[in-house]
Parts: C-alpha cells; structure tokens; sequence
C-alpha cells in the first residue's frame, strides 16, 4: 500500500469518530465503503473484512440495520470472490448475524435480506439453502417467522440443525392454527417424510421427538408410518438389511399415505435412498402427473 493510501484511510477514519457521533450514518456508512474497498483493492482483504464487521455492528448498535446490511452484504460478496469458506469466515458472519438478530424488531427485513445472502454463500451459490450453514439456515427461518412468512421459514428450517428442530415444530404448530388442524397428522408426516427424503435422518428424527413431545395429539396411521420410518433411517449399519422393514411398513400403510401424493413422492425417494427399493411400477409417473395437476391448478 503507498504512503499516500495510507494517510487517505488515516484521515477517513479519523473523519469517521466525528460522524458516528454526530450519528451522521449516511457519512460514516460511506467512509466504510471507502476503506473497505481501498484496503480490498490494495491486497489486504483481513484488514478489509475487520473493518467491513466493526461498521456492521456500530450500524446494528445504533439501530441502523439498513446500512449494516449493505455492508454485511458487501463483505458477504467479497468473501464469495475467494477460493473456500473457512471456519474464521463463517464466525464472522455469524456474528453479525446474531447480533441483528438480538437487536432488530419484529419487522425484520433488513436481517432476511442479509440471511438470504449469508445463506446462499454458506451453500455455494444454492439459494435455497440446502448444503448451507445449519446455523444460518435456522437465523433465516426464524427471521422469515418474525415476519409472518411461514412457508419461507419452514423451507429453510428444513436445512437446519437436529437441535433445532423443536423451534420448527412449534413453526408447525403455529403453521398448523391457521386452519389446517384437521390434518394434523398428515401435515406432521410431511415434515418428517421431507427431511428423511432430504437425506436428514437425524433432523427428522428429532423433529418426530419435538412434535410427539410438543402436545400434538398425533395418532393416525399416516403418522405412524413417518414415525415408523424415521426411526427405521436413523439406525447405524447398512440401511440394506432392513429392506424387509422398509416393505412391509409401505404395505402396511399403503392406503394412508396414497390419500396424499406428496407423501408418497417422500416414501419413494426414502425407499431408493436408504434400503434401495425401486418404486412399484407407474408410481414415479403418477407423481409426475399429480404434480402437473398441481401446477395447473395454481
């Protein structure tokens, strides 16, 4: 870095104390840019992305979540520009993260606007979150809960932790009160179902426990069935040998979970994934066809 870069940031961040304190956040929201980006173009992106972090938190500390989104986001894009994510990265992120969360109200949009970003990094680029960072996956369902959006948070709940599958059966439950409460059983297999076919044995084994100890009154044959094969998923060892189960369990609630096609779709992929069973013949194309159906009825 030249002599002459140096004295530029020196005197910027000696103008930055004086703008924090006057609370002038557009003034101090453009000397961060302005450092970060000197400091990024000249070679030096750890000093780029400390100073990226420490403005972020200043906004957040002041309530000034817009501008601490902008420049979370702007070092969220620069981290993507680099080879791999590291552990050091991921801490910083989420330190943000965490401290917009604890801060910002219940209108959270700048806090979703900056999980989705951290999200899609965290995945490589996968919007949807899958592959992503579990702890961020769960920061975005909350925050997209926050705001009402329950079937955006209970897409990214899906790719959070095992522990944290308790708060997705309570997003369930709340899911569940706004008139689906006839089918409870069947919209609880169908989160489990999913999360197995997610290739999550684990969260959906959790997520079972959560929604059986949350007081649901849980007690058809369709949730059985998820139950059922969510424990089965969840043993160690070759998933092969207990083909046999798999079967019979499908047999056994066979007319159960046809009342629902989507459960279905689930039981098959479950069954190719973990015993290498192939469904019976027509049943992919009558997934195919009842989603078809679905998307011209929409």
């Amino acid at each position: 870095m030249s002599k002459k870069t140096k004295e530029n940031i020196t005197q910027a961040l000696a103008r930055l104390e004086g703008f924090i304190a006057d609370r002038n956040f557009y003034e101090a929201l453009q000397i961060y840019d302005f450092v970060f980006k000197r400091y990024n173009s000249d070679g030096e992106p750890e000093k780029a992305d400390d100073i990226a972090k420490a403005g972020a938190l200043v906004f957040i500390e002041n309530n000034e979540f817009t501008n601490a989104t902008t420049l979370a986001i702007q070092l969220i894009e620069s981290l993507e520009t680099r080879s791999e994510i590291t552990d050091g990265e991921r801490a910083m992120i989420k330190e943000i993260t965490d401290a917009m969360t604890e801060k910002i109200g219940d209108n959270a949009k700048p806090l979703v606007d900056l999980l989705k970003v951290a999200v899609r990094w965290s995945a490589g680029g996968d919007a949807s979150g899958r592959g992503g960072d579990p702890a961020l996956n769960a920061a975005l369902g909350a925050a997209h809960a926050r705001r009402g959006h329950l079937a955006d948070a209970c897409r990214h709940y899906c790719h959070a932790a095992p522990a944290d599958m308790p708060a997705y059966a309570a997003l369930l439950r709340r899911y569940l009160a706004l008139g689906y409460a006839s089918e409870a059983d069947a919209f609880a297999a169908r989160a489990v179902l999913h999360l197995l076919a997610l290739r999550r044995p684990e969260a959906a084994t959790a997520l079972a426990a959560a929604l059986q100890g949350d007081g649901w009154s849980l007690g058809q044959p369709v949730w059985h069935a998820a139950a059922f094969l969510a424990a089965l998923c969840g043993l160690e060892g070759p998933l092969e040998r207990y083909q046999t189960a798999f079967k019979l369990a499908q047999d056994r609630y066979d007319a159960s979970l046809r009342r629902d096609p989507e459960l279905c779709k689930y039981v098959h992929k479950i069954g190719r994934t973990y015993f290498n069973v192939t469904p019976p013949e027509g049943a992919e194309e009558n997934d195919l066809f009842s989603n078809i159906m679905k998307m011209l009825a929409s």
